[in-house]
């Protein structure tokens, strides 16, 4: 049980992480070219 917990911890931290630099890309791509971020 304690691991599976981890394990979903580890997975949503990653997802997290992911999403962040995702979000990150796009902004950047946007003020690249020239579009207000929001």
């Amino acid at each position: 049980d304690m691991i599976d917990d981890e394990t979903n911890k580890v997975r949503l931290f990653a997802l997290r992480s992911f999403g962040q630099s995702l979000y990150h890309s796009i902004t950047d791509a946007c003020l690249e070219f020239g579009y207000k971020s929001l």
